[in-house]
């Protein structure tokens, strides 16, 4: 069994091996024609929502919702949808963050106007239940049907 501090070496070594590998096929993608071209922001979102989803499902690690949180934090403050949208379903759930209904509603709603499901579903959920909002039927209805459109 690994300890505490081989596995953090090993996560590390992950990571940067990870960033050199997406900035070599942005490289290779660049010099082929390949319109996708990562900049380094996009790179560091995209491991740092990688190694979120591992602590958060614990694959190859053991779960972990403070450090699926941190990193998903650190995902959405670069910008990333996806990101705010799991940063606002911890808050929703209380896993690795103090459950705060309002903050989690207020995340969903970034998430709802752009268009993403998953932030319209539980957008809607939250004007139903009155979870961080007043409770609004027809809020909810409108998020909730919306999704289905």
């Amino acid at each position: 069994m690994l300890s505490k501090t081989m596995k953090a070496i090993l996560l590390s070594l992950s990571f940067f091996a990870t960033l050199s590998q997406l900035k070599a096929q942005s490289k290779a993608d660049k010099s082929s024609g390949t319109i996708k071209n990562f900049n380094t922001t996009e790179l560091a979102i995209q491991k740092y929502y990688h190694l979120a989803v591992q602590y958060k499902e614990g694959k190859g690690v053991l779960i972990d919702y403070q450090k699926a949180f941190d990193y998903f934090q650190r995902a959405a403050n670069l910008g990333d949808s996806k990101s705010v949208y799991a940063v606002g379903y911890m808050h929703y759930k209380g896993f690795g963050c103090r459950q705060d209904y309002a903050l989690a509603a207020r995340l969903f709603v970034q998430g709802a106007y752009g268009g993403r499901d998953n932030s319209m579903y539980f957008y809607g959920l939250a004007w139903r239940n009155g979870y961080g909002l007043p409770q609004n039927e027809d809020s909810a209805q409108y998020w909730l049907k919306k999704l289905l459109l």
